[in-house]
């Protein structure tokens, strides 16, 4: 006679008295179950339920393990690990995914941004002094004498042919 084997095969979904919840879930709040951590949330598999992701993230995703998985949201960058606005300057207008980080794009030559944490290339603005003529930004006027002249990333009035600059400081 050979011995007989059983199996057995646990199909219920009851675990009653539950002190932590396995990463990327939380206890029900029944007590007697467990669900998947709700977007934007994390559990790293020491706690019972899920902690929120800090701020600047948007993450739909649900079942987070980690709050490393916590994607910053539009506007935001990640720096030394953990979403920061982006700077005066500069949007971002994609939220990244979290398995790598963009840059916040810098504004075109001649504009900036009012505020941090901006999300679209319709948030740059003309730096003071400058105004949009045929979409990029232009110094308003040179006096006379001169002419607006583009170089790199800079614009001036220099003085045009037969005309020279003379300080009216004394």
């Amino acid at each position: 006679s050979s011995p007989s084997t059983s199996s057995t095969q646990n199909t219920a979904t009851q675990c009653p008295g539950l002190c932590r919840a396995p990463a990327g879930y939380q206890v029900a709040v029944s007590g007697a179950n467990l669900e998947p951590c709700p977007a934007n949330h994390y559990n790293d598999g020491s706690a019972k339920g899920c902690t929120p992701c800090p701020a600047g993230t948007l993450t739909n995703e649900p079942g987070l393990t980690a709050v490393a998985s916590c994607a910053c949201r539009a506007g935001y960058h990640r720096l030394a690990g953990v979403c920061t606005a982006c700077e005066l300057g500069t949007y971002k207008a994609e939220p990244e995914d979290r398995f790598n980080s963009l840059p916040c794009t810098p504004c075109p030559p001649f504009e900036t941004t009012l505020q941090t944490a901006r999300a679209n290339a319709s948030d740059c603005v003309c730096w003071p002094g400058y105004e949009r003529v045929d979409g990029d930004c232009q110094l308003t006027a040179c006096a006379a004498g001169s002419a607006l002249v583009f170089t790199a990333n800079a614009a001036s009035c220099q003085c045009a042919a037969g005309f020279e600059f003379q300080s009216t400081l004394a």
